[in-house]
């Protein structure tokens, strides 16, 4: 399985989530491979994030192989990494994250476009950025609108976005 940094990559962070309509699965490294992932709390945080990927492709009918350039997924890179991370942040009760992000992404402008390259490419400079940008943008929709209302529209974000 290739290796996919999951949005909780500010710490290096690497995990995977595959999703088809009929098994999902969720690969993360032992801390036999990753010793970080012997830190519970981030471990919770990873797998929190990864199971969001899964929800978020059960939803909105994805399918989401590794390595196929998502083009199975019915909804835009930006808001399955903004979702994954603000879901697992407040699973895993670390209200800084979302803090951080917001504050890395102010007054950083970047286009949809922009952001959805910036996720393709796992090298891209602008990855950080695009990251704390989604999670922003996801923060700020549920913040105005409810969990409920962003993931039942998660596939139509111009319904809920507030750029």
């Amino acid at each position: 399985m290739p290796r996919a940094r999951s949005a909780a990559a500010a710490d290096g962070a690497v995990g995977a989530a595959a999703h088809a309509h009929a098994l999902a699965l969720v690969a993360l490294h032992a801390p036999s491979v990753d010793p970080a992932n012997g830190d519970a709390r981030r471990l919770r945080r990873l797998l929190a994030h990864e199971l969001a990927h899964v929800l978020a492709a059960e939803r909105t009918g994805s399918v989401k192989r590794l390595g196929d350039g998502n083009r199975g997924m019915r909804l835009a890179e930006w808001v399955d990494e903004g979702f994954a991370v603000n879901l697992a942040a407040a699973v895993t009760a670390e209200p800084g994250i979302i803090d951080s992000a917001r504050s890395r992404a102010s007054g950083v402008p970047m286009s949809d476009d922009a952001l959805a390259a910036a996720f393709r490419d796992l090298n891209a400079p602008e990855r950080s950025s695009a990251f704390a940008i989604a999670t922003a943008r996801v923060w700020r929709a549920l913040q105005a609108h409810g969990l409920a209302f962003v993931f039942e529209h998660l596939s139509d974000p111009e319904r809920w976005t507030q750029r």
